[in-house]
């Protein structure tokens, strides 16, 4: 949704957004891998993605998988990305344990053009003419709350109208239900 809602403009000139709400949302993907780089999460994560980066910008110098990849993690890189991550968690961290600490050969949040890559495929690159609401659990340990507090942050400094509504119980997967009563009482409040 967050991409949707800022490049809107490009891709359906005469859309109105009236208004974009997310929930754990992984906005920005360097916080993200910085949260993970040596635990089963950023193992998961990156399997998916390096293979998707490596795949869609094969043109762009330095993005085959054994630049970003220890040879351990590109041998289980295809077992990885076979199976689904919303039905296959135990597998792929079966699979993924024993890279945890040993998957990427350097640090792709400071090194190009991962780093890059990471920035360009994060939202919050411009604004967006509606207002936002982003829902955030406080026991969420994949999009770790300090970093979706930043990037609400960085919204609201680019002009957006943000509501930051955050649920203690909340882990990844609880908070889009448990967010409930505060988006449908920020619908309403907006006249939607």
């Amino acid at each position: 949704m967050l991409f949707a809602a800022q490049d809107a403009a490009t891709y359906a000139p005469g859309l109105r957004i009236e208004a974009v709400a997310a929930a754990a949302s992984a906005a920005d993907l360097t916080a993200l891998m910085s949260a993970h780089l040596d635990d089963i999460s950023g193992v998961t994560i990156g399997s998916y993605a390096f293979s998707a980066f490596s795949e869609v910008y094969e043109s762009v110098p330095g993005t085959a998988l054994a630049t970003i990849l220890t040879p351990q993690a590109v041998e289980i890189q295809p077992k990885m990305n076979a199976l689904c991550l919303l039905t296959n968690i135990p597998e792929l961290h079966a699979i993924g344990g024993s890279v945890v600490g040993a998957f990427t050969r350097v640090d792709p949040t400071t090194t190009a053009p991962w780093a890059d890559l990471l920035v360009q495929n994060s939202a919050g690159a411009s604004a967006f003419d509606a207002p936002l609401f982003i829902a955030q659990g406080l026991s969420d340990q994949l999009v770790v709350p300090t970093d979706t507090t930043a990037f609400v942050a960085h919204e609201r400094a680019l002009g957006l109208d943000v509501t930051y509504a955050t649920v203690s119980i909340a882990d990844h997967g609880s908070i889009a239900y448990l967010a409930i009563p505060d988006f449908l009482s920020w619908l309403t409040a907006h006249g939607l």
